[in-house]
């Protein structure tokens, strides 16, 4: 068994890196199948949802392998409560769809069993607190980055959906996304944490002006600045791209978030 979960965890560390695209390939499929058939497909069993239902019951044995006391007494009240919650509904609703139910129960027991089992990775690795924190700096910005240019590119190659549309015609792009303020949510929470990974890094050029070679991903270092700096920049972009109201308000709000962090560690420095 410790050879299984062994096995596991370092599935799981591919499979955070394969998460996002999961989300843009079941916007795409949902996009062309409508495309081809002329019909929704968000109703229908999409291949990215049965991949996360196998995921899911590979989550749950991990779970159970490890005798994870508290993950277990985590999901049990949740399972009573959607079993409760289904009963209610047959006994009092005029009509419901149990399959519908079992869908959204089943991808918001995934996003719980995803943070338990992230927790308990976290707890079994051999890194110490800085190179997790380093980790999760870098995933955090790899996610964000893959996001963002999963809205660009398909803007730039005239593919995805249109946020909004009026009498002119159809304005702003989501990519993939199906939804506009699932995506500007993510993108609001993620452009903060990526701004500060950014600052958090050290200078490249300390104590002498920064030229353009300096900005060159030469090596290393300079590689990483890049990628630092690109992640919530392409984002910022894409919260023009998306161009409804709440994503220029998240735009604001995430302005705000900065400028207070920034307003913060200048007045401790200061003080301090």
């Amino acid at each position: 068994m410790p050879q299984v979960s062994s096995r596991l965890e370092r599935f799981f560390f591919i499979f955070l890196i394969i998460n996002p695209f999961l989300d843009i390939f079941t916007g795409a499929y949902i996009h062309v199948g409508y495309k081809i058939l002329g019909e929704r497909l968000t109703d229908l069993i999409t291949p990215t949802l049965i991949v996360r239902m196998v995921i899911l019951l590979l989550f749950l044995f991990y779970i159970l392998s490890l005798r994870d006391k508290k993950g277990i007494l985590t999901l049990l009240p949740i399972g009573a409560a959607w079993l409760m919650s289904v009963m209610g509904e047959f006994l009092f609703a005029p009509s419901f769809s149990l399959f519908t139910d079992m869908q959204y129960m089943a991808k918001f027991v995934y996003n719980v069993a995803l943070m338990l089992v992230l927790w308990r990775l976290y707890q079994r690795s051999s890194w110490n607190r800085e190179q997790l924190l380093n980790w999760l700096n870098w995933y955090i910005s790899l996610t964000l980055l893959i996001l963002a240019l999963s809205i660009h590119i398909p803007y730039i190659l005239g593919l995805g959906y249109s946020t909004y549309a009026d009498r002119f015609g159809y304005f702003g792009a989501r990519g993939f996304f199906y939804s506009g303020n699932d995506i500007t949510a993510v993108l609001m929470m993620l452009i903060p944490i990526a701004l500060i990974n950014y600052i958090m890094l050290p200078p490249l050029c300390p104590g002498r002006r920064m030229r353009l070679n300096d900005l060159l991903p030469n090596d290393e270092a300079r590689r990483r600045h890049l990628f630092y700096l690109a992640a919530p920049a392409t984002a910022l972009t894409a919260l023009f791209s998306i161009a409804t109201k709440t994503a220029f308000i998240a735009f604001g709000v995430t302005t705000l978030v900065f400028l207070f962090y920034f307003s913060l560690l200048i007045f401790l420095l200061i003080c301090c």
